[in-house]
């Protein structure tokens, strides 16, 4: 009662034998035991002699308290504030209290600073009583220690550690340490050292990027890790020998490389840019390197690949390399061969006699195959010593765990090298995927890249990451675009098209709408949003298909169809070029609208050429075309035609509907706007208005940045979209 209630109301009690004290001051113990990085404390407080009581660093309402002794027939009021305050000044120290166990306890950094310094920033006039105490040494920082020699050709021998005097840690230590959080390093000899966290998660990252293996503090590293060594430069205390010093700023300043001429026995004349892009092929080269040509589309990367081939021959003999193909690209490969180096020998294997080649492989320059025909074929193919594999289009390795990108991962070759006008249309892997085609490990496991560059660049927006993989890959990927090195060639103006629907068609739109979103958005409910892509990309076919033409839905017999507006706007746009006396490329990715299409030709009397996934002399259609007497219209399918033809008859070329990824929409256009092209080329794409066409076209450009920061498929379309996407493509309207 006298506790609890004395203090309330202030009394001073003087009762027959018991004293009622309120002025004593307390006296502060302190007993500690434990390890280097567990301390286990009391703290209490002692008022007069005999009179001992915990300390709370929450402490309220504390009241009376006596004691045995002389104290006993005492009793003291307790000090509330200052008994706070002195266990607030532990838990300040990294100390926990527990109240039912009436301690305190201080573990890891914590318990270092404890041991350390942290008794001697408590009072001085608190009496400390600890059992044996750990001895603790902290030493100075730690900080990375770099060597970079170079002792073999084309290998770095990487030497890394991380050092406080005499003691040092591994990168595998350090790596640990920075996940943990702490902020002390344990050493080897029981000794800490502190360290600056963001010049050791640097340092750890650089290294982990340029090949440096935890728990190793030797490795010896491939040449193409150069740029990635050279990003260590940055760092304290980091010694480069001479002879590494000048491979990287070979590789840094790779865009003066010498000049090589082309080879003997090369038909043609080369542009002083496939000049300088068959003396950067040839570089890489003779250095055991491998990389992308990543040419802008029509500006000859068959040709500067020719040159490689044929100077490789000349100047090392003869031994046979692959090239891998789209099937309808290999007939263009063979022409080229045999127009511009025809002392090389090929062998296409391809078609149903292709076994009975099998033996002649091993005497030719040049194996010709595709990409289905790799995946089929590869263990009669992976036999041979190749000594360079070149993939065209390799965009069709993007999906590193596709059967296709792993068959090409198997093939043994001196070199390798990539050709693609498109080296990214959707996402970050698709370029690891590449490379890891190109010089297994330049980038790292596809989850260490992952996390180090993919999820900072694409969700963060990261840009000193996206800085660091640009300098990490500027030497093994050359990218001219048209407008940068074809001065020569003429113009091309892109236009976007608006077809604003009639009532009719509008109203239908809206209903599919209606239908879909409520269809999509029920399986979403039930399945999950990645479980629902199937469903969620076949309800945005069903609307890009009434934007087309409605007779695309295929609905009952005896249904009333609105016309198209997109089909009436087409009509008139090829009547005035036809008039003009120009030639048009149409492209669809739907080849039933081809059909209806080619079915408008016809009734106009108009003379066309067609062509799709199932037509068979390809050549043929792309000769009678580029005759100066061919038809005006060639109405070619998205995917079919979209690469490997040259048709520079045309002047003028129409998307009739827009694609997801713009980078195959400009290969399609540049089928014509390409070296030969003498005319300005017009590019129109028709976009129904309020509709998911022109909610594609922000998608689109999206791609486009992403790409150019550095440097499909529907259902790789479907991979790509985000909730966000979805909600917007199927909003009605602007």
């Amino acid at each position: 009662y006298f506790a609890a209630h004395l203090p309330r109301f202030r009394l001073t009690l003087k009762a027959d034998g018991l004293d009622v004290a309120e002025d004593v001051e307390p006296k502060f113990v302190l007993t500690v035991e434990g390890t280097p990085e567990k301390v286990k404390a009391k703290l209490a407080a002692r008022y007069g002699q005999s009179v001992t009581v915990p300390v709370s660093p929450s402490a309220v309402h504390l009241g009376y308290a006596s004691g045995g002794g002389p104290d006993g027939r005492r009793l003291i009021l307790r000090q509330e504030v200052k008994e706070r305050t002195a266990g607030r000044l532990l838990t300040e120290a990294g100390f926990r209290h527990d109240p039912a166990a009436e301690t305190y306890e201080a573990v890891a950094d914590a318990a270092l600073d404890f041991w350390a310094k942290g008794k001697s920033s408590l009072p001085r006039e608190w009496e400390m009583f600890a059992a044996a105490p750990p001895k603790v040494r902290i030493r100075a920082k730690v900080k990375p220690r770099i060597r970079v020699n170079m002792s073999t050709v084309n290998w770095f021998d990487l030497d890394a550690d991380f050092v406080t005097e005499d003691q040092s840690v591994d990168l595998g230590a350090v790596r640990m340490w920075l996940d943990s959080g702490r902020r002390y390093v344990a050493l080897a000899d029981g000794s800490f050292a502190e360290a600056d966290l963001g010049e050791l998660k640097v340092a750890a990252d650089l290294l982990e990027e340029a090949g440096a293996m935890p728990g190793k503090k030797q490795t010896r590293l491939a040449l193409f890790h150069a740029p990635a060594l050279d990003l260590l430069g940055g760092l304290s205390d980091v010694e480069i020998d001479a002879k590494a010093r000048r491979a990287m700023q070979e590789l840094k300043e790779i865009d003066g490389i010498p000049t090589v001429k082309p080879p003997p026995g090369f038909e043609g004349t080369l542009r002083h840019y496939q000049e300088a892009g068959m003396s950067w092929l040839w570089f890489l080269y003779r250095h055991g390197l491998s990389g992308v040509l990543a040419d802008d589309m029509g500006l000859g990367k068959t040709v500067q690949a020719l040159t490689l081939l044929l100077k490789a021959k000349i100047e090392e003999g003869s031994k046979p390399s692959m090239v891998i193909a789209p099937t309808s690209v290999l007939a263009n490969w063979e022409r080229e061969v045999t127009r511009f180096a025809p002392s090389l020998t090929t062998v296409t294997w391809h078609g149903q006699d292709r076994r009975e080649k099998a033996e002649a492989l091993k005497g030719v320059d040049i194996v010709l195959t595709s990409y289905s025909l790799i995946r089929r074929d590869v263990k009669e193919l992976e036999g041979l010593d190749y000594r360079l594999v070149v993939l065209d289009e390799a965009q069709n390795i993007k999906n590193a765990d596709s059967a296709t990108a792993q068959a090409v991962k198997t093939l043994k070759a001196d070199s390798r090298l990539a050709l693609t006008g498109t080296p990214l249309e959707n996402r970050l892997s698709e370029l690891w995927s590449q490379f890891d085609f190109l010089m297994p490990g330049f980038l790292g496991s596809a989850d260490g890249f992952h996390d180090r560059f993919e999820h900072p660049i694409m969700v963060q927006g990261d840009m000193e990451v996206r800085d660091r993989l640009k300098r990490r890959i500027h030497p093994f990927v050359l990218r001219r675009l048209k407008t940068e090195v074809a001065k020569d060639l003429p113009p091309k103006t892109e236009t976007v098209t608006f077809c604003e629907m009639e009532p009719g068609q509008a109203a239908l739109y809206r209903e599919v709408l209606d239908e879909s979103k409520k269809k999509v958005y029920d399986h979403i409910d039930k399945m999950g949003f990645n479980r629902s892509r199937v469903s969620i990309l076949a309800a945005l076919m069903r609307l890009r298909q009434v934007c087309c033409d409605p007779r695309l839905l295929k609905l009952p017999p005896g249904t009333a169809l609105p016309p198209s507006a997109k089909l009436a706007r087409f009509s008139e746009l090829v009547d005035d070029l036809v008039a003009e006396g120009h030639r048009a490329l149409v492209f669809s990715q739907f080849t039933e609208m081809l059909e209806i299409l080619k079915g408008q030709a016809e009734e106009k009397k108009l003379q066309y050429m067609y062509l799709d996934g199932r037509t068979k002399d390809r050549m043929s259609k792309v000769d009678a075309f580029n005759d100066p007497k061919g038809p005006p219209i060639f109405f070619i399918s998205l995917k079919a035609g979209g690469t490997g033809l040259n048709l520079t008859a045309a002047d003028y070329v129409i998307h009739y509907d827009p694609w997801w990824n713009p980078a195959v929409e400009d290969q399609a256009t540049d089928r014509t706007h390409r070296i030969g092209q003498t005319r300005p080329v017009f590019s129109y794409k028709l976009i129904t208005k309020g509709t998911v066409e022109e909610k594609i076209l922000a998608l689109q450009q999206r791609k486009r940045e992403l790409a150019a920061g550095v440097l499909g498929t529907d259902a790789e379309v479907g991979k790509a979209l985000t909730e966000k996407d979805v909600e917007e493509l199927f909003r009605y309207g602007d």
